[in-house]
């Protein structure tokens, strides 16, 4: 029975001395690190962190949230990363939920956890990963350092919860993802079979959030590979363009937002970024312009368009061999690829039938990575995994050879800048306002951020609102990036569809009409 802590200690039989870390001053071997991470499971493991417990973590990204990480595998724990651009009320939604859980934050995330914590139910234990001199409570890295690398720990189990991804909610409420040690490895397999090129000599950046799922695959991927890690707490281009050139980064996982910010950068200050090959993109669709941007940029990038969810992690792939400007390539690039290895997809109709190649429907995937369901939500997990086949919620359709185009979302959410928004979160919010009568969120198609949250409000007859007022009250209730990036404002009720219900498609239509 392989877990991932076998797949850790495997990295010291494949390759003990090659770097697995650069940080500070030094870069540290996969057996240095390895020792590290054991140091810090036997001192977590005497202060009570036990198989089963779950480890919240509210960082940047950092070398020590990677071994931290690995260490709370290595235990038999749990791994929790939160989101760092989460309001208030939804960091304390996710730590509640956790039921008393341990949680670890550094020094830019320090004052946030500290803001929340007279809010929360319970913690079992705290942990400071940061650099700075930490309140009392909370265990310093230094100590963790000083556990005893030799102490035995139990194993976990195949089946044993590794990680829970908090991802959006179309109840308003952040919902937790299940990922066991044996949904981890096969998406870790996954991309290993589909990227074959990723091996020990390569240097991987961590520069999308560790929080998110995209990157938080890598942290294990990179171990499978046993590449170097190298990590960028800020999306900072200057920042970026240094690191990759200091360390030789081969490997990066950008959504389209980044890419094209990357491109305008190198551009404007005459720099490059030889050392680059491989250039993993998604969260979010790329517009072609942004597509051309890269490949002019880049010429001899390789590209890999990866779709994917949480609750998949791994669904479709489209390779380098497809990213031409010939005639096949032009059409190709407008899909999604094909499925990962050892991913079966359907499209299926609204009874659940599958339907042949051509027809839209919603994208349904099976596999070994499909997530074990929601935490605390049974009757949600048996609304999207039905008869073992993962709903997406996404329409699309596959062609003869079983390449997937996405044509629209059947759940209502929107993707801006990588991160997903439900329309439903923001409504809920807006619809508490004093003066909102009634309101729609949709997604207006933007350049660089893919699409923008667009907020339509009519407001309570007599009142009158203005957008920064209705944003403002929004900042403070949910996350930067839900935040409507656009208001505006109807003094007639809002479309609605023949049974009531608001009429998006319409008011869509009309939106993006106008602005033609």
């Amino acid at each position: 029975m392989y877990t991932l802590k076998d797949m850790l200690r495997r990295t010291l039989v494949m390759s003990p001395n090659s770097v697995a870390i650069h940080a500070g001053e030094r870069p540290y071997t996969w057996t240095e690190v390895i020792r590290r991470v054991r140091a810090i499971a036997s001192a977590l493991a005497a202060q009570g962190f036990k198989p089963g417990d779950r480890m919240a973590i509210l960082s940047l990204n950092s070398a020590r949230y990677l071994e931290l990480q690995y260490a709370v595998l290595w235990t038999g724990g749990t791994i929790v990363p939160i989101n760092i651009r989460f309001a208030a009320r939804e960091i304390i939604s996710c730590l509640d939920d956790m039921d008393g859980p341990w949680i670890a934050c550094d020094d830019e995330m320090l004052l946030r956890l500290e803001g929340v914590r007279s809010s929360l139910h319970g913690t079992r234990g705290l942990v400071h990963i940061g650099l700075a001199g930490a309140p009392a409570g909370y265990l310093t890295y230094d100590r963790l350092l000083q556990g005893d690398s030799d102490a035995p720990l139990p194993d976990p189990a195949l089946d044993d919860l590794a990680i829970i991804y908090f991802t959006g909610g179309t109840t308003g409420v952040p919902k937790g993802v299940m990922l066991t040690h044996g949904q981890l490895l096969s998406g870790c397999q996954q991309w290993a079979a589909a990227i074959k090129t990723l091996s020990q000599d390569d240097v991987y950046i961590h520069v999308a959030p560790m929080f998110h799922m995209a990157d938080g695959i890598m942290c294990f991927a990179t171990a499978l590979a046993t590449c170097a890690n190298v990590f960028m707490s800020r999306f900072e281009m200057q920042a970026l363009v240094d690191a990759c050139n200091r360390h030789q980064v081969s490997c990066i996982t950008l959504v389209p937002t980044m890419a094209r910010m990357i491109c305008l950068y190198l551009k404007e200050t005459g720099q490059s970024m030889p050392s680059l090959r491989v250039m993993v993109y998604g969260a979010a669709p790329m517009p072609r312009t942004i597509l051309d941007m890269v490949m002019s940029t880049f010429p001899d990038l390789q590209l890999y368009h990866g779709y994917g969810a949480t609750e998949a992690l791994s669904i479709s792939i489209l390779g380098p061999q497809y990213h031409t400007r010939d005639e096949r390539g032009e059409r190709l690039m407008r899909s999604c690829g094909r499925a990962f290895p050892g991913v079966l997809l359907s499209i299926r109709d609204t009874k659940n039938r599958p339907l042949p190649p051509g027809q839209v429907g919603e994208v349904c995937v099976r596999s070994n990575a499909v997530m074990k369901g929601y935490w605390n939500k049974p009757a949600l997990t048996r609304e999207v995994i039905i008869d073992n086949w993962y709903h997406t919620g996404d329409a699309g359709f596959l062609d003869e050879q079983g390449f997937l185009t996405l044509v629209d979302r059947v759940k209502d959410m929107l993707i801006t800048g990588g991160e997903n928004v439900y329309s439903a979160e923001v409504e809920n919010v807006l619809m508490t306002h004093p003066k909102v009568d009634e309101c729609a969120i949709i997604g207006l198609p933007d350049e660089k951020w893919g699409e923008i949250v667009h907020a339509v409000v009519r407001c309570k007859k007599g009142s009158t609102a203005t957008s920064e007022e209705l944003q403002a009250y929004c900042r403070v209730r949910i996350a930067g990036y839900k935040v409507p990036k656009s208001v505006e404002f109807l003094e007639r009720p809002l479309p609605k569809t023949p049974v009531g219900k608001l009429s998006k498609g319409e008011l869509k239509r009309m939106i993006i009409d106008r602005m033609r």
